[in-house]
């Protein structure tokens, strides 16, 4: 590929999907795969899908096609994932867990090296190996430890959004504007046991704050009374 040769942001994004069907071929101990193959497997044109990996080289050979494990190593390559990003994790209450228990980020090169909080019953524990460490030490940290993803927070003030700055996400309600003129939204969900999220909606805690003119809810008959 020419060092100026500008690929579109649609061929990128089908990247991660060509990615995703190789691991699967490759992890079933198929070989070589062709184009048309390809395409019945991943839904694209057979034309399409050599267009796109043209952009970055000649790939595949004329009468035997794709190497998958070869094929799959390029595009992991393109896409950066063909080595190990070192990580940490800033919060480690019951959402922070979660991610650290996320075993898709260890088989897609991502190490979580560390956890940060400011609890003091949390810090000086780990999570499954992972140490769970005081956020006041987290600069020096990941200084120290060469993290690639990780942000250093510069304060209390990043939990701080300014007046200014939310009003400007709302729009100006003309003094004469009616219902029709914001737009509508429609809102579906809700069941016997789990309706705390359709309420919050409902009483335009999401979706009129958000600017819309009428909102509209679908529930199970159930909640109808209460809501």
């Amino acid at each position: 590929m020419a060092k100026n040769t500008k690929i579109s942001n649609a061929v990128i994004k089908r990247l991660p999907r060509y990615r995703r069907y190789l691991i699967e071929l490759n992890k079933k101990g198929v070989e070589k795969i062709s184009s048309k193959e390809f395409s019945e497997l991943i839904g694209y044109t057979a034309s399409q899908i050599r267009q796109d990996l043209n952009n970055f080289g000649g790939f595949g050979q004329q009468g035997y096609g794709y190497s998958v494990e070869g094929l799959l190593k390029e595009i992991s390559a393109i896409l950066g994932l063909d080595q190990v990003y070192k990580m940490v994790i800033v919060g480690a209450g019951n959402l922070g867990q979660a991610i650290g228990r996320y075993t898709h980020f260890h088989k897609q090169g991502f190490k979580i090296c560390a956890m940060f909080e400011v609890d003091p019953a949390l810090i000086g524990r780990d999570l499954d190996g992972v140490p769970i460490l005081d956020e006041e030490d987290m600069v020096q940290y990941v200084e120290k430890e060469n993290i690639d993803i990780g942000r250093a927070p510069r304060g209390p003030e990043r939990f701080l959004t300014e007046e200014a700055d939310a009003a400007a996400l709302f729009p100006e309600r003309k003094h004469f504007a009616n219902k029709g003129t914001y737009g509508y939204v429609g809102l579906a969900g809700g069941s016997l046991r789990y309706s705390g999220a359709i309420r919050l909606a409902s009483a335009a805690c999401a979706a009129m704050r958000a600017g819309a003119g009428v909102v509209r809810t679908a529930v199970p008959r159930s909640l109808c009374a209460p809501l």
